[in-house]
């Protein structure tokens, strides 16, 4: 089943986005409709806490466009995880390949150890 997440992260969105290894935060480095300069890309959460950013009249999940960043196109059929379970961690050194399977029990075993 393809996410609605798994789309492509456009080079127009890559190139409005600046992103800090340190602290996982994105800024627009560009002003569009609804986009000020400096500003965070913080504005939205899903229900379970995944930070989007709306481009183009379009969602794409952060955590996918810093991957794209750095990593490169995410193939179809792989999935972006968060190590440390927190899904609006965002950290270069937090996210990880993983398909759907792994990122489910992943999410699973997450959830119970929280409890």
């Amino acid at each position: 089943m393809k996410s609605r997440n798994a789309k492509p992260i456009p080079l127009e969105l890559l190139n409005a986005v600046e992103y800090c290894v340190h602290s996982g935060e994105m800024k627009w480095k560009t002003t569009g409709k609804g986009r000020r300069q400096d500003r965070l890309i913080i504005s939205k959460h899903y229900k379970t806490g995944h930070l989007y950013a709306c481009f183009m009249k379009k969602k794409y999940l952060v955590h996918r466009i810093i991957w794209t960043m750095f990593v490169g196109p995410i193939p179809e059929g792989i999935e972006i995880d968060h190590k440390n379970g927190n899904p609006s961690d965002n950290r270069l050194l937090n996210l990880r390949r993983s398909d759907s399977s792994q990122n489910n029990c992943n999410s699973r075993t997450k959830t119970k150890s929280s409890h």
